[in-house]
């Protein structure tokens, strides 16, 4: 390209003033303009159509491999709960809620019998999260104050299940209502002043107000007239629900040290 820029420099050339007669003898000149090289060299023309080509390819190949390899790191570090082990163990059922409250071992008055039950939906050790699949559960390593899984379980991160959490905190309201007619005094959640258990409830309130605003149903609930007294009332669907125990079994089985070591 700069040879080619030299030829043309070359060809610059300045024509003589030209002169022209009239009637009284007098001569006008004028200027010629200086003789530029035809703007419409061939091979001018195509050298900066190469050169025009190859910025073209060069921003488009940059803008290729930007978006390749965004679409790759979104790909690989995308949030989600794929990568949850307990995943392995899911299995749905269809369920109809029922319209009407009958007393069961999780209703009343505490019991030696209800504080077990309620026990067993939640109080359970913990399981090992793989490391590599931390990154998709947006946890970016192992370091830090995550407890580790002993390698002789294999290499990982301590997890509880968080649908257990959810019941503990359900069943920390349920025992505060009832906190007179128990003693929970040795738990941990009613240690430290009155102060201190109203504090731990209402994070547990915050916890289920999250969780469910979280999963919001959209069942509907409809509105039915009843036969008997002619009153409107709501009236339940089926709903495709996890089978919880299923779950339960599966993390009683993976335990790799209890959740409250």
């Amino acid at each position: 390209m700069w040879k080619v820029a030299q030829d043309r420099l070359r060809q610059l050339r300045y024509q003589r003033v030209a002169t022209s007669s009239v009637d009284d003898g007098d001569e006008i000149s004028y200027s010629s303009e200086l003789t530029l090289p035809v703007v419409g060299d061939a091979e001018f023309i195509q050298s900066k159509r190469n050169l025009r080509t190859l910025v073209t390819f060069a921003f488009s190949s940059l803008c290729l491999f930007t978006s390749v390899s965004w679409f790759l790191y979104r790909l690989r570090h995308q949030v989600t709960d794929e990568r949850c082990p307990v995943l392995d163990a899911v299995k749905f059922e269809w369920t109809t809620f029922s319209d009407t409250f009958e007393p069961d071992v999780y209703s009343g008055y505490p019991s030696t019998a209800s504080e077990k039950a309620w026990g067993a939906l939640w109080d359970f050790g913990a399981f090992s999260v793989p490391v590599e699949s931390l990154s998709g559960l947006n946890k970016s390593s192992s370091t830090g104050d995550f407890r580790l899984v002993d390698p002789k379980h294999g290499h990982g991160v301590g997890g509880l299940l968080e649908g257990a959490h959810q019941i503990h905190c359900l069943n920390l309201v349920r025992q505060f209502i009832y906190r007179d007619h128990w003693d929970y005094s040795q738990l941990p959640s009613f240690s430290g002043g009155e102060k201190t258990r109203r504090h731990h409830v209402d994070h547990c309130i915050a916890t289920l107000r999250t969780v469910f605003t979280c999963l919001s149903d959209v069942t509907p609930y409809v509105l039915a007239e009843s036969p008997a007294d002619g009153k409107v009332k709501g009236r339940g669907l089926p709903h495709k629900c996890r089978v919880y125990q299923d779950m339960v079994n599966w993390v009683n089985d993976h335990s790799v040290f209890d959740s409250i070591e």
